[in-house]
């Protein structure tokens, strides 16, 4: 597979909200069910301000990392149960596009 080229985005700060949970590369293939579980609730999250959705890799360590399904919001309000938030900082970040189906992701993470 190969991937779009890599676009470098100089973000400002973003306060994120969605499903956000660990992942080992053996069981990133289960990714597909968190965005399941995550769309009933969009576009209707609390503070929500565009209808974008963002998928985010963060906390990389070698044996996995964590994804958060998520979308903007215009700061942090009482969520769903299963909702967390994160404040992503203004930084200047690779952003990988992902045309394919969520059940294709671990096939554009390979790829990276």
């Amino acid at each position: 597979m190969s991937i779009q080229p890599i676009k470098f985005v100089n973000a400002k700060e973003m306060v994120l909200a969605g499903i956000d949970r660990y992942y080992t590369f053996q069981n990133m293939g289960e990714i597909p069910t968190q965005w399941a579980e995550f769309g009933p609730h969009w576009p209707r999250i609390p503070g929500q301000i565009d209808k974008v959705a963002y998928g985010l890799c963060h906390e990389m360590i070698d044996q996995g990392f964590r994804y958060m399904s998520c979308t903007e919001v215009s700061k942090i309000l009482p969520l769903p149960e299963e909702f967390s938030s994160l404040v992503l900082p203004g930084y200047r970040y690779a952003v990988f596009a992902h045309s394919e189906h969520v059940t294709k992701l671990s096939d554009t993470i390979d790829a990276i």
